[in-house]
Parts: structure tokens; C-alpha cells; sequence
């Protein structure tokens, strides 16, 4: 090398020097050398587009290349390496330079020596109407099309005034309503079979998995159409006082088996943010939008960040499900932490904020036709002088069917730093038993207080059933389970000195043929315990309410009846007769529903002898008092 060198000045000075320093003069001989010495060490870190072994930069102004990259780096001193390799790292990382859709990472992996200010402005593609944001973070939209691609040379039908319509149609990447007749036409009589079919799966400009599947892609190869799956995308990053050291920021989508997973890194050592707001928010990727924000960051304090989070929807189940399984470490308690995901092909739309959050935290939730909750806080990020990790949690999936949006819903108050919750239809039915309790609504709850406050509500098809159920409890116990027993009956039961206050509605449902029921409510405060079943004998129903330890119970349904072509307003009279300990203590009679008060022998027996209810519905009283309300109301 060095041997090179030598020679290399020997034959500059004896040659050039020597014979054009008399012509140009030294003070010009010598610029020049400056100047030509400055281009070629620029030259020496830009690798070919051509022969590089490096990797290859994607041609700016070109369709298919990086249309802008812009960035500003301030008080930048040692880097890691060149300002154009710096370039290079960004561009692969935010994206190839091809427009295919495939998996996909946005971010940055940085190792620099000082703290610096970031701006980056990268585009691919022309086809992006909608800027995205500037935000403190990272902000991106994401455009997804379906190319179709014609063979002419089995397309011989395939006129030009019908490629022109296509072609006009086309033109925006959509096809509206009053193109739609003509595009049919123009791809009919070019003898493609399922016109019809392609003008509408391709009418948004996307053809998503879901409509793939419905279309014989192998069919409209053999008549000359294929399809090419493009993608566009703008991405902005204002990330200001970043600090020396390790960064890693990260955006990734894997598609596997069709099923999308979005997976957020986040990694940044000594960092005070410019904002007390930080976001992530990427629309379009997959059909899908997604947005993190995190509010309350100390603007003056220094702290280490991790976050590695993913977001999974298994939208091939027929009740879709969102997995947010997360773990991060802020340094510091967060006013909220806010994530929303909706997916705009398949429907489904899900949030989940919590308030006060912890500074640091895993938490595993699933919502759709279950909904769970798996939550864990060190004692030293819990909220101080309390065994709570933050002050509420709300998470709910909205699924649109038949156009209407269906919510299944879970808030909690005075979230605890240790909690597993599950809640979830019964999966469990057999015709030849009794049906009332088939479906039910069934939690599993555990933490580690009991001051807990649990809201659920779940509408019809959200978890594809007619029944609709809402639960509200204040104060739940360290243990409480409601469940469906293996006779088909339903318990309850809690630890300690059970559920405060319990409130359960189920409505919308058919227990039997002719019979709709419309509503049926429970009330229980400082309920421990109970078990319903219901037994026929000679066709006839027999409710048995056993044990009860302790605790008021207020039960009541409505129920509507067809007879004879009309909707009845039915009342039911039962007749209740209460044993404790086996002896008879009590008898009442209701309509359409049942009080029990056993706080008194509770407290006399210390909840240790149980109370059983048997209830039977006195048919001859039941028709009177129907009657009666139908005539008076």
C-alpha cells in the first residue's frame, strides 16, 4: 500500500507537477490539488450503484426508488461511520427498494459517540395522497395496492377501447360505482369468467388474503390477468436530544400464514425526551392502522427505555383475536399508555389505555372471543403506599358484521400489580340437557388485592352469539370464579369475604322454544357463593339455588312469549321455599323473580351453614298474572 503511494507521488510530482506548474502557477496548481484531493476522499466512502460489493443505493427521482430522504444531524461528532452510510442503514431499514408487498421493518439501529437531533423525511412511491404527521417518534403511512397485469397475447379480445376503460378506471387505483357496470363489461368481453368477482374484490385497489380466497387466481392466469401486490410508503422521525450510545427503533411486520404480527422495539440508553409525548403511528401497513402513545414523560429526566411489544389478530378465526403481549420499561410513571390497532379490511378495531401506568410492566392481553388479561408489576413500580399498579385499564374490540359495529368491553379500576383474568362464553352444549346456563358467560379471576372494580360487556356478534352480558363488580375478592358446572348449572364462588357488590344482566336469548328471553339480572352484595340448577321432572322446571353461605341476592328476568302468532309479555310466579341447614326458614312468593337476605344467619352462623333455595313456577298464577299485565299493562 504504502509502496503504491510512493510511487503515486513520485509520478504526480516528476510528472504533472513538474510540467504544467510553469503554465497553471503554483498558487493554481496547488487549489487544484485541493480540490481534486477533497473529491476523491468523498469518492472513497460513496460505493457504486454498479460494481459495489456494498449495498446497492436505490437511483433517486425514479418510481420505484426513494423519491426523498432528508435528515438533519446536529452537534453529530463521531458517529460510528460516514453520513452516507448512515443513509444506506435507513433506507434498508425503512423499507427495500422495491415496491413487492412482503414483510416490512421500519426504524433505525444506531450506534453513535454524541447526543444529536434527528430528522428524517424518507417517501417511496407516488401514489401516497395522505402525509403523514410530524410527531415525537416515528409516523408513517402506508399506501397497498393490487397491480393487474395483462397478458395480450392470450387476451386476444381484449379490445383497446376495454383497456381503455380498465386503464381510466384504474387510474386512481379504484373503481367507484359508476365505473364498475363498464369495467365489467370491458373484462367480460374479453372472455375473463369471473369478471364480476375481480371488479369487486379489486374495487378499493387492494386485494386483500380474504378476497384471494375467494377468486381462482389459477383460472384468470389461464385468461391472461396476474396480479402483482405493490406498496408505497412516506415515513417522518423527529427524534431530537437523542443520546451517544446504542439506539434501536423498530416498526416490523411478518406475515405468516397469512396471519400479520407487528412488533415494536424500542431501546435507547440515557435519553430525555424533547416532548412529554412520545408516538409511533404507521396507517395503511397490511390493511391495518396502528398507534402507541405514551403521555406524562418527564422532559428532564434521564433514563434508560426498553420496549419490546407485539400485536397479533387471528382474523382466520371466526371470532377474531387480538393478541398485545408487551414488556417495557420507561423509567418513570405515565400519565397513559394508549394503543389502538384497526384493521380496516377485516373489520375489527382494538384499543386498550391505561391510566397512572407503571413505569414498567408486562402485560399479556387477548380480546375477542375471550377476553384476558395477564398483568405483573414489581412492588417497587406500584403505585406508592398501594398493591396497585395503575389507577384503570380499559380494553375493547369493536367487530363490524352486516355493517354494524359489535363491542366487547373490559374496564378496570384500581388495577392490582398482580392479576390473571380470563372471561369467556361457555364452549360446553349438549341438546339433551338443560339449556339455560349453556353459553354462559364464564370469568376466572386471581391478583393480589381486593379492592379491584370490574366492568365486561359483550354485544351479540361480537363473540358471534345472540346473547348479549354485562357484568359489573365492585371490589372483587383475591379469587373469584363464575362458571358453568358438568350438570350444565351455574356457580359462583369468591374468597374471603366475597364480591361487595355484584351486578350480572344477560339478555337476548332463547332458553326454550316459544320462550325469548329478554333480560335476566342478578344483584348480590357480599356474595361468597352459590349454585344454580334447574331440573325437569315431567317436563316441568324445578330451580334449586344452593350454597349460599352469606350475602343478599335480588334475581329477576324478563321474558317474552308466542302464542298463537302474538308476542306475550309473560310473567312467571314462583314460589320459593328456603332451608338452612336443612330446615325449612322461609317461604315468599314472586313474579318474575326472587330476594334472598341471609346477612343475618350469616353473620349468627359465621357463614359456615349453607341456605338452599327451591323454586317452582305455579303455572295457574303465572297465567293470571300474564294476563293481567296484558290487559292493564
Amino acid at each position: 500500500m504504502f509502496l503504491l503511494i510512493g510511487f503515486t507521488l513520485i509520478f504526480a510530482q516528476g510528472f504533472f507537477v513538474r510540467r504544467f506548474v510553469g503554465k497553471i502557477g503554483e498558487k493554481n496548481m496547488a487549489l487544484q490539488g485541493i480540490v481534486l484531493g477533497f473529491v476523491a476522499f468523498l469518492l472513497l466512502s460513496l460505493p457504486s450503484s454498479e460494481n459495489s460489493e456494498m449495498i446497492t443505493i436505490p437511483e433517486f427521482g425514479q418510481q420505484d426508488g426513494i423519491l426523498s430522504l432528508s435528515f438533519f444531524l446536529s452537534g453529530m461528532i463521531d458517529f460510528g461511520s460516514s453520513v452516507n452510510d448512515f443513509a444506506i442503514e435507513s433506507m434498508v431499514n425503512l423499507g427495500d427498494a422495491s415496491n413487492t408487498r412482503e414483510n416490512v421493518s421500519l426504524g433505525l439501529d444506531l450506534l453513535t459517540g454524541e447526543e444529536f437531533d434527528l430528522t428524517m423525511d424518507i417517501k417511496k412511491g407516488v401514489n401516497i395522497d395522505t402525509e403523514p404527521d410530524w410527531v415525537h417518534g416515528v409516523s408513517g403511512e402506508v399506501l397497498e395496492a393490487t397491480e393487474l397485469l395483462f397478458n395480450y397475447s392470450i387476451m386476444m379480445n381484449f379490445t383497446a377501447s376495454s383497456r381503455f376503460i380498465v386503464s381510466e378506471a384504474l387510474k386512481d387505483w379504484e373503481i367507484d360505482e359508476s365505473e364498475r357496470n363498464d369495467v365489467i363489461k370491458a373484462f367480460s368481453r374479453a372472455d375473463i369468467t369471473q369478471s364480476e368477482l375481480l371488479v369487486d374484490a379489486i374495487a378499493d385497489g387492494y386485494i386483500s388474503e380474504l378476497e384471494f380466497a375467494e377468486i381462482d387466481i389459477d383460472l384468470f392466469e389461464e385468461e391472461g390477468i396476474q396480479f402483482d401486490q405493490r406498496r408505497s410508503w412516506h415515513v417522518k422521525i423527529w427524534m431530537p436530544q437523542l443520546p451517544a450510545g446504542k439506539i434501536k427503533l423498530s416498526y416490523d411486520l411478518v406475515v405468516e400464514d397469512d396471519i400479520p404480527t407487528f412488533e415494536v422495539i424500542v431501546l435507547i440508553k440515557d435519553w430525555t425526551p424533547a416532548r412529554p409525548v412520545f408516538k409511533i403511528q404507521v396507517n395503511g401497513l397490511s390493511g391495518t392502522d396502528t398507534s402507541i402513545v405514551m403521555t406524562g414523560l418527564d422532559t428532564e429526566l434521564k433514563r434508560d427505555v426498553t420496549l419490546n411489544m407485539t400485536l397479533v389478530t387471528e382474523s382466520d378465526l371466526i371470532i377474531p383475536r387480538t393478541t398485545i403481549d408487551a414488556k417495557y420499561d420507561i423509567g418513570e410513571r405515565l400519565d397513559t399508555a394508549h394503543i389502538l390497532q384497526n384493521n380496516r379490511i377485516r373489520g375489527i378495531r382494538t384499543e386498550m389505555i391505561l391510566f397512572d401506568a407503571p413505569g414498567s410492566a408486562n402485560l399479556y392481553s387477548k380480546i375477542g372471543d375471550i377476553l384476558q388479561t395477564t398483568l405483573n408489576v414489581t412492588p417497587m413500580d406500584r403505585i406508592e403506599g398501594t398493591p396497585n399498579a395503575a389507577d384503570s385499564l380499559m380494553l375493547q374490540q369493536l367487530r363490524k358484521v352486516d355493517g354494524l359495529w359489535w363491542p366487547s368491553t373490559m374496564f378496570i379500576k384500581d388495577v392490582p400489580g398482580e392479576m390473571k383474568l380470563t372471561a369467556q362464553p361457555s364452549d360446553r352444549f349438549d341438546i339433551h340437557e338443560v339449556t339455560a346456563f349453556q353459553g354462559m358467560f364464564e370469568l376466572n379471576y386471581y391478583s393480589n388485592t381486593d379492592e379491584m372494580d370490574l366492568f365486561i360487556e359483550t354485544k351479540g356478534k361480537a363473540q358471534n352469539t345472540r346473547r348479549s352480558n354485562l357484568m359489573l363488580a365492585e371490589n372483587l375478592p383475591t379469587s373469584f370464579n363464575m362458571e358453568v358446572t358438568e350438570d350444565y348449572g351455574a356457580r359462583i364462588s369468591a374468597s374471603g369475604n366475597g364480591v361487595e357488590r355484584l351486578y350480572i344482566r344477560s339478555g337476548d336469548s332463547i332458553p326454550r322454544e316459544g320462550v325469548k328471553l329478554l333480560s335476566a339480572e342478578l344483584v348480590g352484595e357480599n356474595l361468597q357463593g352459590a349454585e344454580v340448577h334447574q331440573h325437569l321432572i315431567m317436563g316441568y322446571p324445578i330451580i334449586v339455588v344452593d350454597g349460599i353461605t352469606g350475602g343478599r341476592i335480588v334475581a329477576t328476568s324478563n321474558a317474552e312469549v308466542s302464542f298463537a302468532g302474538f308476542e306475550i309479555d309473560g310473567r312467571g310466579v314462583l314460589l320459593d321455599a328456603q332451608f338452612t341447614g336443612g330446615i325449612p326458614t322461609a317461604s315468599s312468593v314472586g313474579i318474575n323473580g326472587v330476594v334472598t337476605d341471609l346477612s343475618l344467619i350469616g353473620s349468627l352462623t359465621g357463614g359456615k351453614i349453607e341456605t338452599t333455595h327451591i323454586m317452582i313456577v305455579d303455572p295457574f298464577s303465572s297465567l293470571i298474572a300474564t294476563g293481567i299485565a296484558e290487559v292493564f299493562g
